[in-house]
């Protein structure tokens, strides 16, 4: 009895924590020197995790959207010494950052205290005409990663284009032909927007609707969550049967 809620009790850790695994984050390296030069030296769009324990101090690191709001704020300390016997003082820090991104996100800048070090655009969209997946996706660059681009990202958006991100079944548009009878009023329309919210920059870029966008995305992430939990659940169960049968 003992053992099988202890069971239960890790799968329930092992299924939330898969759930909550991976997001899309900003990656950030920045060089920061001790008299109050910085440097940004990477910023990338990724899956994963952001930091998990930042220690407070008198730098800031703030991003803003277009029109100035601040969108994220995180306050942080630097070390600027090596812990070795003895210890050694140094005058360059480097900081590694991830933080949850937001399509909001256009600007980026560092502070130590009320001084402005580091001014920096965010846009993850070079409009090459090449869809590169490490930062490009339809939702940061529509212009070079259209929907019928592969992007590592599903939308699953019944818009008459099969989105080859998606697993079988869940973009309706992907279906075999002559599977079913297509009922062009039915198919929403790409629309045209003054200044997009996706964080690619870039005027007039095609969207969908908002509301159709939001549904899509989220459809594909949970599909992806439910995948990686059951994958951590048929894993515990076998581990804890070979166990048990271990011990006889």
């Amino acid at each position: 009895m003992k053992e099988g809620a202890i069971f239960g009790a890790l799968l329930v850790v092992l299924m939330v924590s898969a759930l909550v695994s991976a997001e899309q984050i900003i990656d950030i390296s920045m060089t920061v020197q001790q008299d109050g030069n910085a440097s940004l030296d990477e910023i990338k769009l990724v899956e994963g995790r952001p930091t998990f324990y930042i220690k407070p101090g008198e730098y800031s690191l703030i991003l803003t959207g277009s029109s100035g709001k601040i969108i994220k704020r995180t306050d942080l300390s630097l070390d600027y010494i090596i812990y070795s016997d003895p210890p050694i003082r140094i005058n360059t820090s480097f900081l590694k950052l991830k933080i949850p991104y937001s399509p909001e996100m256009k600007q980026l800048k560092f502070y130590k205290k009320d001084r402005l070090l580091l001014s920096a655009e965010i846009n993850f969209c070079n409009s090459n005409g090449k869809c590169e997946t490490e930062q490009e996706s339809f939702q940061t660059c529509p212009k070079d990663c259209p929907l019928e681009s592969k992007d590592e990202m599903c939308l699953g958006l019944a818009d008459g284009v099969c989105d080859p991100d998606c697993a079988s079944g869940v973009d309706p548009d992907c279906q075999p032909v002559g599977s079913r009878t297509r009922d062009t009023k039915s198919v929403t329309t790409t629309t045209l927007r003054q200044g997009t919210q996706y964080g690619n920059g870039i005027d007039n870029a095609p969207v969908q609707k908002d509301e159709m966008m939001s549904e899509a995305m989220h459809k594909s992430v949970d599909l992806n969550y439910l995948y990686a939990a059951l994958f951590i659940v048929v894993a515990a169960v076998t581990g804890f049967f070979a166990y048990r049968r271990l011990r006889r």
